[in-house]
């Protein structure tokens, strides 16, 4: 994408920026004209919905007429045979019409079998209604009234529904202006409404005001009748169109169709209504029934066609009003297309003609550079305006000024260039040799001091293992004194162990002489019970059979102390067996009690010599140390000077190669020079005519 842009001609951009402004003006031009196509179809939408009322509206007044003409006849009344059977005709029409209507437009108003089973209302298609109607018609004489008059209830209803169907798909009830908006309010709601109340009270009339003496339920009904027709229909009726005529001249100008046609129908409708509610007011307060024979459906009938007329003349008015808008949006629609079509192409007239100068102006600059870029620095620059291009002309004329001295100066510099290079080299050739000879000294100097390193290298690690051989010699020492101590303690307290164990024993021997004393104590006493026993004996044989029991305790403790005197005996035999052991033993500790302390005379005195070596092998270990930190120094300082050496020589090849660069460039400096004179002797330098013109034309400006 950039490639191609960047390909593109001043012209070509230009095109492409004049698309840029277009493109927005039109996307534009479009929505606006899309805005009021969409105006143009809610209004078409909304003609259609009224065609599509027509009839329904129609039959939502003759089905109840139908019905109470009807009921009449059944009664045997034949004074309605005639207008029933012209009822009748007017509906057959209706339903037609509304045929025609469906096929026209129920597509676009959705009353089709799809569009109402989506809503669940597949009851209020109009062939289903039509159904309905010729259904009753053939099943009149087989029903009763009360079904007759459910399956007339049943059709209104399905009437009225479809009236809301139609409004809410055509957009009746969203209409914009507020002039046909009340106007289609009285139209498809209020006096729709009005016209089957009034159905619905001649139709009570017919079936409940044929006694002689109203009810008072028929009274109240009578009263909430004209209460409601009044208060509730005609002022709503009255309020829409007033409203309408009020805000006609606010919308789409004036309609002096709908300000002359639409009064005085609603007078006479007004004044059929309030005649009939003062009937009814009339009906409810004298409470007289039996009205067949006087004015009470006259003045009825009379307000359901004035209401018909009225509904009529608001039907054409709404359409003449609506198709007013349709008209005003379809002439604003072509003023705008043509307008902003006109301005469009007035505006891209002057800017191709501006761009078109642009171009030309620019093409003759871009010549003038190319020009002065294939070494002209003399062009004849014309300036005729001071605009952006002139401003440029008079900036390329500068340049060629400026460019022209610097390539006079440029001449002259290459000259001196060239020679100063020449000089530059001789210098360098000199710096060359000498640098040589450095380097090759500074290789002699740096050889000896590496062999000078080597050699302290190596006596500084004999040194460095001189040192580690007495620091292990010195740690071995210190390990052995801290055995020999380590020793030397477990003696001792071998020694006091074996204290401890003499005393222990004599103790133990001690013990054994109180045991024998005591031993030969229960012995005695053993021997003095056995005599006590062998006298209660004898005192029990003389006492005879009161005695045998005493006879027998004193043989059990004869025996027990027979058994005493034999356990003291054995006991005593034990302790003087331990008596002789434990004086073996003490002997025995005696002996080495005796060993033990001669073993901790020598290991001290061992200690003491060993202690002695040791102060003398640490007392050498600093002094190696010394020596090996003395040899690591020197080594290291060998070491910078060996690498100061290596860093010099470096210094002496880098200036070497140093110096080999800069005779290159000073090779190169003197070719570019010759090559800048060469290349800049192609240039034509300004001539005093162009320098004075160009003056000439800037004190002018």
């Amino acid at each position: 994408m950039k490639l191609s842009r960047k390909s593109l001609n001043i012209s070509q951009k230009l095109l492409l920026s004049i698309l840029s402004f277009c493109i927005p003006i039109l996307m534009l031009l479009y929505f606006t004209v899309s805005g009021f196509n969409d105006n143009i179809n809610f209004a078409r939408l909304e003609v259609q919905g009224n065609k599509f009322l027509e009839p329904l509206n129609h039959l939502l007044v003759l089905v109840p007429q139908h019905q109470r003409l009807v009921e009449l006849t059944r009664t045997g009344d034949s004074s309605g045979v005639n207008n029933l059977e012209a009822t009748t005709n007017l509906i057959e029409k209706n339903f037609q019409n509304l045929e025609k209507v469906t096929k026209a437009s129920g597509e676009t108003l959705k009353i089709t079998p799809s569009s109402l089973q989506s809503v669940n209302m597949e009851q209020l298609l109009p062939a289903q209604i039509i159904n309905q109607w010729q259904m009753l018609q053939s099943s009149q004489t087989s029903l009763n009234q009360e079904q007759l008059n459910q399956q007339y209830n049943d059709l209104t209803e399905r009437i009225r529904r479809l009236i809301t169907r139609v409004g809410n798909t055509s957009n009746l009830i969203l209409d914009p202006d507020l002039d046909s908006y009340y106007l289609m309010d009285v139209v498809l709601l209020a006096l729709p409404q009005a016209q089957q109340r009034v159905g619905e009270i001649l139709w009570f009339g017919e079936t409940k005001l044929q006694t002689p003496q109203l009810t008072n339920e028929a009274k109240v009904k009578l009263e909430i009748y004209a209460s409601s027709l009044r208060q509730t229909d005609l002022e709503r009726i009255e309020q829409g169109i007033s409203t309408s005529l009020q805000e006609d001249k606010n919308y789409h100008n004036v309609f002096p169709s709908l300000q002359q046609n639409i009064p005085p129908v609603l007078n006479l409708y007004k004044a059929a209504v309030i005649k009939f509610n003062q009937k009814l007011i009339q009906l409810a307060t004298t409470g007289q029934g039996n009205i067949r024979n006087q004015d009470f459906f006259e003045l009825g009938q009379e307000v359901i066609r004035n209401g018909s007329e009225l509904w009529n003349i608001g039907t054409k008015e709404l359409n003449k009003l609506l198709e007013k808008r349709i008209q005003d949006y379809e002439n604003t629609r072509f003023m705008y297309l043509v307008l902003s079509l006109a301005a469009l192409a007035i505006a891209s007239f002057f800017v191709f003609r501006v761009s078109r100068e642009i171009s030309v102006r620019l093409t003759q600059v871009v010549a003038i550079t190319k020009d002065i870029a294939r070494g002209n620095l003399t062009p004849h620059i014309h300036v005729d305006s001071h605009d952006e291009i002139g401003q440029l002309l008079i900036a390329v004329d500068y340049m060629a000024q400026d460019l022209s001295t610097l390539i006079r100066k440029t001449q002259e510099s290459g000259i001196q260039v060239s020679s100063s290079a020449t000089q530059l080299r001789a210098t360098t050739k000199r710096q060359e040799v000498v640098v040589i000879n450095q380097a090759e000294s500074t290789s002699d100097v740096l050889k000896a001091v590496m062999e000078i390193s080597q050699l302290i290298d190596n006596l500084a690690s004999k040194m460095g293992e001189v040192a580690s051989k007495s620091d292990e010699t010195a740690e071995f020492a210190s390990s052995g004194q801290s055995d020999l101590v380590q020793m030397e303690e477990n003696m001792q307290n071998m020694e006091n162990a074996s204290n401890n164990v003499y005393n222990k024993l004599k103790i133990i021997k001690d013990r054994g002489d109180n045991i024998t004393s005591v031993v030969t104590t229960m012995a005695k006493i053993a021997d003095k019970i056995n005599i006590l026993s062998l006298n209660a004996a004898i005192e029990a044989e003389k006492a005879g059979e009161y005695g045998q029991g005493f006879a027998v305790v004193s043989r059990e403790i004869r025996r027990l102390a027979d058994q005493t005197a034999v356990a003291a005996l054995e006991i005593k035999k034990m302790v003087n067996e331990t008596q002789l052991a434990v004086s073996d033993g003490v002997i025995e500790i005696e002996s080495f009690l005796a060993k033990v302390c001669q073993g901790v005379a020598d290991i001290s005195k061992i200690s003491t010599d060993f202690t002695k070596i040791i102060e003398q092998v640490q007392a050498l270990s600093p002094n190696f140390e010394a020596v090996s930190m003395a040899m690591q120094n020197q080594s290291e300082n060998t070491k910078k000077i060996n690498d100061s050496m290596l860093d010099l020589g470096q210094g002496m090849q880098q200036i070497k190669n140093t110096l080999w660069e800069t005779y290159s460039v000073i090779e190169q400096l003197n070719e570019g020079a010759i090559a800048l004179q060469e290349r800049v002797s192609r240039f034509q330098v300004n001539t005093l005519q162009a320098t004075n013109e160009t003056n000439s034309y800037l004190t002018d400006s």
